[in-house]
């Protein structure tokens, strides 16, 4: 006597008669069976598409880096002749808006 197998799609118990591989009970299960591979594959790859997406999204961390670069120019541009806020004084070279309060002091 054959060894029986449970169908993949319905449950019922089977007897191999096409080929060893064979997971289903008829050619209707092996259908409905190819269609939800089909739909299952069809989700991975949405999801796949989605996690790519997202990853090509800028993060908070990135978003605000960004914006404090933007506004140390725009102070340094409006504050170009005039002293330093901190201490007072004109600095030659570089001046980097301010050292009154640093970016790391910053509480979110």
């Amino acid at each position: 006597m054959a060894k029986e197998y449970k169908c993949k799609v319905c449950g019922k118990a089977f007897v191999k008669t096409f080929s060893s591989t064979q997971k289903v009970c008829s050619p209707e299960c092996a259908i409905k069976l190819a269609r939800d591979n089909v739909q299952k594959a069809q989700e991975r790859a949405e999801k796949k598409r989605q996690r790519e997406r997202k990853a090509k999204l800028k993060s908070r961390s990135e978003w605000l880096k960004e914006a404090q670069s933007v506004f140390n120019k725009f102070i340094r541009l409006r504050d170009k002749n005039e002293p330093c806020i901190s201490c007072g004084r004109y600095h030659q070279g570089q001046y980097h808006a301010g050292h009154y309060r640093s970016v790391g002091r910053v509480l979110n």
